[in-house]
């Protein structure tokens, strides 16, 4: 929907993308309603549960200066929050190294073909799925480990609901 459209019209039509972006918030906001929320501190502020969020400090994606700062400042003296960041990783923290150049690497391989109007299926066909999945064994020991611990957690609170209160 309207990120498809925000994509064509900031990679077509440049200086235009500044002119339509207020109207594409706009009509994510009508097609979400009020819901909609830009700042996910906020939404997380209303959670109990257990958070993790991983960040990489190499982010070019989701920049760590305007958002991953600003989210570890948040987490911050919260109980239910674990913050983790690396200063190597960029924005898929779960994969190794090479996996994640590989991709980066990959998809813009694919896109520079996309737009000098060169056939992509070839390039999408040669793609090695099992390189670009690789997981990074330490980062996913710190997801492993959260997910039982809140399982665990919410086991323990659900056999004896009075200690929560």
């Amino acid at each position: 929907g309207a990120g498809i459209a925000a994509q064509f019209i900031s990679e077509k039509l440049h200086s235009m993308y500044y002119v339509f972006k207020p109207i594409l918030r706009f009509y994510n906001w009508i097609r979400v309603g009020g819901r909609v929320n830009f700042d996910s501190r906020k939404s997380l502020d209303r959670v109990k549960v257990p958070v993790c969020l991983l960040y990489g400090e190499s982010d070019t994606v989701v920049s760590y200066r305007y958002n991953g700062g600003k989210m570890e400042k948040w987490a911050e003296g919260r109980k239910n929050v674990s913050f983790y960041k690396w200063r190597q990783k960029g924005h898929n923290v779960y994969l190794c190294d090479d996996a994640e150049k590989y991709m980066n690497d990959t998809f813009a391989e694919i896109s520079r073909a996309y737009k000098q109007k060169k056939e992509v299926a070839p390039l999408y066909e040669a793609i090695d799925y099992n390189r670009m999945t690789q997981e990074d064994p330490q980062v996913m020991k710190i997801v492993v480990d959260f997910c039982i611990n809140a399982v665990r957690t919410e086991l323990k609170d659900r056999a004896n609901p009075e200690a929560v209160k």
